[in-house]
């Protein structure tokens, strides 16, 4: 089943290590496959996000709560400001 990729990025503050960040991605739902540092530079970090699931075709629209789940959780967890 085809997955659904994405990028998210996100202004964080330095100290917060990049494997946090991937850890509280990947928490969100359980439909997050796969969570990689796609690119750094200056307090932006871009992430990653392959969603999959192995009983459905994912839709955008399947996605889009989660996208924004994961966007209010970063918020929340580390005080970043998506892009």
């Amino acid at each position: 089943l085809p997955p659904i990729v994405e990028d998210i990025s996100v202004i964080v503050a330095d100290e917060i290590p990049t494997e946090d960040i991937i850890t509280t991605i990947s928490q969100v739902d359980s439909l997050i496959f796969e969570v990689t540092l796609k690119d750094k530079y200056k307090d932006t970090r871009t992430f990653h996000i392959i969603y999959k699931s192995l009983v459905e075709n994912l839709t955008d629209k399947m996605v889009q709560p989660i996208r924004e789940r994961v966007i209010e959780t970063l918020i929340k967890v580390h005080h970043a400001t998506v892009k």
